[in-house]
C-alpha cells in the first residue's frame, strides 16, 4: 500500500544493480498491448511475487520505474499500465523481483501515420463498410458532402465486419438509432469527423418516470453518436458531436435515459481522444460516454483503453462511464463541464484504472442537480485499484463510497489533487477504508464541512502532507485552472511511481483539455451581458499560417461569432467577437464554441449567459394545485419554527434527525389536500439541506390510505430545492403519478434527518417545478 509520498521514492539505482545482478529462469509469459501514448502489461502464468516493472525509450540510457504491479483475488493475473509514453516510439521494458531480472520484453507504441492501399469516395447514406483493410494496406473512406440517412435505417454508417478501415473527415447527419455502428469489427479508425442529428426525439411521459418514448412507446436511450459494439481496437480522435435529436431527463425526475456521443460495448483496446463532445439544454447527453453492462468484467471499456483530451459537456448523468471490467484503463487530460457526474468508476472490477490530470470545472444538470466528480458507488463493489493523481476538482460532490458486497474492495489513492468544492469532498466511508490520502488541496466552501473533514483527516491519520487551505489559481476567469505560484499547495505535490511528472503543484498541468496544438485563446471561458460584444484572441505561435474555421451547436443560436481573420499562424492573430443576440430568461444560458484549425484540432470557449433561478411557486402558478406552508400542517407545532425571509411563508418547520434515524411514529405532521377533480397529480416539496446535502434529505411519507410509512429521499443539492416526493425506493426524488378521486387526500410526514421543511404542493405537472422542456428553435 501507499503510505506516504516517501514511499513512492524508491531507489531506483540500487533497485536495478538488485534486479540485474541475477538472470532468474522462472518462466513467465508476458502479454503487451500498445496504445499511441500507453501500453498495458499482463504477466500471464506468474507465480506470487513482488514484481517491479523499469522501462524506457529504446533512445534512451536510463530507466525509470512503473507503476505498481496489481493483483486482485478474482484476477490474480499480475498487470499495469506505462503511462505517458510517445506515439510511434519503440520501448524496452524489465520485469524483476528482489531476487533478480525475470525477463526483457521490447515493444512499439501505435503511430498516427499508417500505411493506405486506397482512398474511396462515399456518396449519400446510408452505407455500409465492411471492407477487408490489412496493417499493410488500410482502406481510408472520405466524401465531399455531407453522408445523411435514409430516415429508416439504423445507422448513417454501419461498419460490419471490417477491418483496418479509416473514416476520415467525415460529416455525418443523422442515423435511425446511431450515427456510426462499429459491428464485431477491428481496427477502426474515426478522424476529424462531425456528426449530428442522429436518433429520434420521442414524447415526454411524466407517468413513466417523466422519460422520452417513440412512437411505439419503446424507451428512447443509448442513441450514439458512436456504438462501438463488440469491435476491438478503435480510435475516435478528433471528432465532434452535437445536437442529436433527442434528449435526456433530469435526475429531478429519475434516473436519465437518453443520446450518447459514445455508447461503449468493446472488446479492448479502445482510444478515444482529442474529440469534442458538446450537448446542449435541448439536447442533453444521457452519459456523454456510455458502457454497457457496467456490473459485469466485459462491461464499459473492459480493458486497455484510453480516454484523453477530450471536452465533455452538457449532460444529465456522468461525463464518461469507465465501469465494468476496467483492467488497464487510463483517463487523462479531459475537460468536464456541466454533466450532473464527473467520472464513474462504478465497479471497477478488476482495475488498474488510472484517472490523473483531469479538469471537473462545473457539475450540473439541466435542472440544477449535480452528484460527485468521481463516483464509485455501485449496487456491489470490486476489487480493482483506482488512481486519483493531480486532478482538479470544482464544483459537485467529491469522491464517493463504494456499494455494497463481500470480499475484498477496491482501493483508492488519492494524490496531489485539488479539491475547491462547495460541501463534500470525501464520503465517510472512504476515508474509515485502507486506502491512501495525501499531498492534497483540500478546501470545502462550506465552514462546517471544512472544519469536519480537516478533523476527520486527522483522526484517521491521513493527509499528513496535505493542505486544508483554499487554492488560487493562474487565472481562473480565463479558465486557466493551474495552481498560482503563490497558492496554498503550490509545492505539496510528489512523484507517483510511474505517473507523468505534473511539477511542485498539486492539481492539473497545462490548460484544459489537453491537445497536441499550438493553438491559444486569450480566455476560455465567457460570460455574456448586454448588447456589447465580448473578445477573444487567437494565437498559434510559431506555426505556418493555416485556415481555421468558427463551429457551435445549431441551437446556439443565442449568440454569435464574428472574426477579422480567416487564417491563423505565421503572425496572424485573430480577433473573436461574441455577441449575445438573445437575453437569458429564468433557466440562463450555456453553450460553447470551437476554434477549429484545418488540422483538425480544436480550442473550446464555454460561453454563459445569466444564471439558473429556483422556481418561486405560487397559488396562480401554471400546474399548482394547492400550496402547503409547512406551519400550517396539523402537528407541525411540535417541531422547531423557523423563521427565515426566503421562506414562502416567512417561517418553515425544522425537523429533527430520529436516534439512528428510525421511525417515530408519535411524531408527525398531516396535511389534507381537497383535490377539486379526480385526475393524476403530483406531490413536491420545497426543502433545505445542510451541507453534505447527501446527509440531510430524508424523510419518512405516508400518503392517502397506504398502512406503512416508507422512506422518502428528496433529490437535491445543498441548500434551498425543489424535489418531487414518491414511494418509490429506486427512484428518490421522482414524481410519482398519483391518480386521485375527487376530495380529501392525505399527507403524513415524519422526520428521519434533520432537514427544513417549507412548503408541499400538489400539482397537475411536473413542469410547475422543472419547466418545459427547452424549444429546439430550428426548423426540424
Amino acid at each position: 500500500m501507499i503510505n506516504s509520498p516517501s514511499s513512492f521514492r524508491f531507489a531506483l539505482s540500487a533497485g536495478l544493480a538488485l534486479a540485474a545482478s541475477t538472470l532468474l529462469s522462472q518462466a513467465l509469459t508476458v502479454k503487451t498491448v500498445p496504445s499511441f501514448e500507453s501500453a498495458s502489461i499482463y504477466l500471464e502464468d506468474a507465480s506470487p511475487d513482488a514484481y517491479m516493472v523499469y522501462y524506457r525509450a529504446m533512445s534512451e540510457d536510463g530507466w525509470l520505474l512503473a507503476p505498481a504491479v496489481e493483483t486482485t483475488e478474482n484476477n490474480p493475473t499480475p498487470r499495469l499500465s506505462l503511462l505517458g509514453l510517445t506515439e510511434g516510439t519503440e520501448y524496452e521494458f524489465l520485469i524483476a523481483t528482489p531476487q533478480g531480472t525475470l525477463t526483457t520484453e521490447r515493444f512499439t507504441t501505435l503511430s498516427s501515420q499508417v500505411p493506405i492501399a486506397r482512398t474511396i469516395q462515399l456518396g449519400d447514406g446510408p452505407i455500409v463498410i465492411d471492407a477487408q483493410g490489412s496493417p499493410d494496406g488500410w482502406i481510408r473512406y472520405v466524401a465531399d458532402a455531407p453522408i445523411h440517412n435514409d430516415g429508416e435505417s439504423y445507422a448513417a454508417i454501419h461498419i460490419k465486419g471490417a477491418q483496418y478501415v479509416i473514416l476520415d473527415g467525415l460529416r455525418v447527419v443523422g442515423g435511425q438509432w446511431h450515427a456510426i455502428h462499429v459491428d464485431q469489427s477491428a481496427h477502426v479508425r474515426i478522424l476529424n469527423c462531425e456528426i449530428s442529428d442522429w436518433g429520434i426525439r420521442g414524447e415526454r411521459d411524466y407517468a413513466r418516470e417523466g422519460k422520452f418514448y417513440g412512437p411505439d412507446h419503446k424507451l428512447l436511450n443509448n442513441q450514439a453518436a458512436i456504438f462501438i459494439d463488440k469491435s476491438d481496437s478503435v480510435l475516435v480522435e478528433r471528432c465532434y458531436m452535437h445536437d442529436p435529436r433527442g434528449t435526456s431527463h433530469s435526475w429531478a425526475l429519475s434516473h436519465p435515459a437518453g443520446p450518447n456521443a459514445i455508447l461503449m460495448e468493446t472488446n479492448g483496446n479502445t482510444i478515444i481522444r482529442w474529440n469534442d463532445f458538446i450537448g446542449s439544454d435541448q439536447h442533453r447527453w444521457n452519459d456523454a460516454i456510455e458502457g454497457r453492462y457496467n456490473g459485469y468484467p466485459h462491461g464499459g471499456f473492459k480493458q486497455d483503453a484510453d480516454i484523453y483530451g477530450n471536452f465533455i459537456a452538457y449532460g444529465n448523468d456522468d461525463a464518461m462511464e469507465l465501469d465494468g471490467g476496467q483492467m488497464n484503463v487510463r483517463v487523462w487530460g479531459n475537460w468536464v463541464e456541466d454533466t450532473f457526474a464527473g467520472i464513474s468508476t462504478a465497479p471497477a472490477i478488476y482495475g488498474p484504472t488510472y484517472i490523473y490530470n483531469n479538469l471537473i470545472r462545473y457539475l450540473e444538470d439541466s435542472k440544477g442537480l449535480s452528484g460527485d466528480s468521481i463516483k464509485n458507488n455501485y449496487s456491489r463493489w470490486g476489487q480493482g485499484m483506482i488512481y486519483l493523481v493531480g486532478n482538479t476538482f470544482l464544483s459537485g460532490g467529491g469522491v464517493s463510497n463504494f456499494g455494497t458486497g463481500s470480499g475484498p474492495q477496491s482501493r483508492l489513492a488519492i494524490l496531489n489533487n485539488v479539491f475547491d468544492l462547495p460541501g463534500s469532498i470525501y464520503s465517510y466511508s472512504i476515508m474509515q477504508s485502507d486506502f491512501d490520502f495525501d499531498c492534497n488541496v483540500i478546501w470545502s466552501r462550506d465552514a462546517t464541512m471544512q472544519q469536519w473533514i480537516k478533523e476527520q483527516c486527522e483522526a484517521v491519520g491521513i493527509e499528513s502532507n496535505g493542505v486544508f487551505a483554499q487554492p488560487r489559481f493562474a487565472d481562473a476567469a480565463r479558465g486557466d485552472f493551474v495552481l498560482a505560484p503563490d497558492s496554498p499547495g503550490a509545492d505539496i505535490a510528489f512523484p507517483v511511481d510511474g505517473f507523468p511528472d505534473q511539477g511542485p503543484a498539486a492539481g492539473i498541468d497545462g490548460q484544459m483539455p489537453l491537445r497536441p496544438t499550438g493553438l491559444e485563446l486569450s480566455t476560455y471561458l465567457l460570460t455574456l451581458s448586454g448588447d456589447s460584444p465580448a473578445t477573444v484572441t487567437a494565437t498559434l505561435p510559431g506555426s505556418k499560417a493555416q485556415s481555421f474555421q468558427i463551429l457551435k451547436n445549431e441551437v446556439f443560436d443565442w449568440f454569435t461569432v464574428e472574426t477579422d481573420h480567416d487564417k491563423l499562424g505565421g503572425g496572424d492573430i485573430a480577433t473573436l467577437s461574441v455577441t449575445l443576440t438573445r437575453q437569458p430568461d429564468k433557466n440562463g444560458l450555456r453553450g460553447a464554441f470551437l476554434v477549429k484549425l484545418a488540422n483538425g484540432f480544436t480550442r473550446p470557449v464555454v460561453v454563459t449567459a445569466g444564471k439558473r433561478e429556483q422556481p418561486a411557486l405560487t397559488a396562480q402558478t401554471p400546474g399548482v394545485v394547492i400550496l402547503a406552508e409547512a406551519e400550517s400542517f396539523e402537528g407541525a407545532d411540535q417541531f422547531k419554527s423557523v423563521r427565515r425571509e426566503d421562506l414562502s411563508g416567512g417561517q418553515a418547520a425544522q425537523l429533527p434527525q430520529t436516534p439512528e434515524k428510525m421511525l417515530n411514529e408519535s411524531k408527525v405532521m398531516t396535511y389534507t389536500f381537497d383535490v377539486p377533480e379526480a385526475g393524476t397529480y403530483y406531490l413536491a416539496v420545497r426543502y433545505f439541506a445542510e451541507v453534505p446535502g447527501g446527509n440531510h434529505n430524508s424523510v419518512y411519507m405516508k400518503v392517502g390510505d397506504d398502512p406503512d410509512f416508507v422512506r422518502m429521499e428528496f433529490r437535491g443539492v445543498d441548500g434551498w430545492n425543489w424535489s418531487g416526493m414518491s414511494r418509490d425506493p429506486k427512484e428518490r426524488g421522482w414524481f410519482e403519478p398519483f391518480k386521485l378521486p375527487a376530495g380529501n387526500f392525505t399527507l403524513t410526514i415524519s422526520p428521519r434527518e434533520d432537514l427544513i421543511i417549507d412548503t408541499v404542493a400538489l400539482l397537475s405537472s411536473p413542469e410547475a417545478i422543472l419547466g418545459e422542456d427547452e424549444p429546439d428553435t430550428r426548423n426540424r
